[in-house]
């Protein structure tokens, strides 16, 4: 979505998705799928530092995206513009990490499907079993 940026010339690029917990929530079938994967997201004992990379990540494939579709922020130099977008997404992608597993979990879902999101989450599960969580690790490792 491109929306006017009432404090630079040109248009600025928002991170497609960072309203995804607000709709998904309100459709009952998508919400008890959201549900469902943020049961086991807690179940497999994760964290929303654990899923911070995989929402900036996304968040820069957008970017991306935005900069070779040549959207974004027209300053007439292209890297600028190019780290202005990215700028501007990860600030989503921290806005929507800020927001807890939920909120990181609605936002994978709409980006890749809730397949994608379920092996992510597996996959992180294994990738930290525990070790940087304080919670389960008891204490520093």
């Amino acid at each position: 979505m491109i929306e006017e940026s009432p404090q630079r010339t040109g248009r600025e690029v928002r991170l497609r998705g960072r309203d995804a917990e607000e709709r998904l929530l309100a459709d009952p079938g998508q919400r008890a799928v959201l549900e469902r994967l943020v049961a086991l997201a807690e179940r497999l004992g994760l964290q929303p530092e654990h899923l911070d990379d995989l929402v900036h990540d996304l968040a820069d494939e957008q970017a991306t995206a935005s900069v070779n579709a040549g959207e974004g922020v027209a300053t007439g130099d292209f890297l600028e513009d190019a780290d202005a977008v990215h700028d501007l997404l990860s600030q989503d992608a921290s806005a929507i990490n800020n927001g807890g597993l939920r909120s990181q979990i609605a936002f994978m879902v709409d980006q890749a499907g809730p397949e994608w999101a379920h092996a992510q989450l597996a996959r992180s599960a294994r990738t930290f079993d525990g070790r940087h969580d304080d919670r389960r690790a008891g204490g520093d490792r």
